[in-house]
């Protein structure tokens, strides 16, 4: 998240992940 500037679209894509699924996976880890 630090190297996109907190931007969950461009982290979602960076990662080629849905962002929903991004968003769960940043609240299971307590990054959100």
């Amino acid at each position: 998240m630090r190297y996109c500037g907190n931007n969950q679209s461009k982290a979602s894509i960076m990662l080629g992940l849905n962002r929903g699924t991004l968003r769960t996976k940043l609240k299971l880890y307590g990054l959100l």
